[in-house]
């Protein structure tokens, strides 16, 4: 089974809005609005990965991944990206229904098919 990710949208923020808190960890405590933030990868994240192939597609407007949703895969932080994705994804019980109500269907050609138009004639 696979599944299809089409990326129709996709818009990058690189400031921060306010007010933000970051981990106690971090030093600084909060951060000024426009701030930039320096630790997020440029043109953002949101990117698909493929553990099994190693490869991290980078999501852009227009691009599909196809995967097996039965392997491990992921996608990266965010990272200020806002995206708008398409997914079609099926399970083998879905399969199975659709293999079911195709079965005795079959498609036969009428008189005049292949002829060109028949209202022509």
């Amino acid at each position: 089974m696979y599944a299809f990710n089409l990326c129709t949208g996709r818009q990058v923020d690189t400031e921060v809005p306010s007010p933000v808190r970051t981990r106690p960890s971090r030093a600084g405590g909060k951060r000024k609005a426009g701030e930039v933030r320096p630790e997020w990868p440029v043109g953002g994240g949101g990117n698909f990965v493929d553990t099994s192939l190693r490869v991290v597609v980078k999501s852009a407007k227009g691009t599909m991944t196809c995967f097996r949703p039965g392997e491990i895969h992921g996608t990266t932080r965010l990272c200020g990206a806002h995206q708008r994705r398409i997914t079609v994804a099926f399970s083998e019980r879905i399969a199975d229904a659709f293999r079911k109500a195709h079965e005795g269907i079959s498609v036969t050609a009428g008189e005049g098919a292949g002829q060109g138009d028949p209202d022509a004639l």
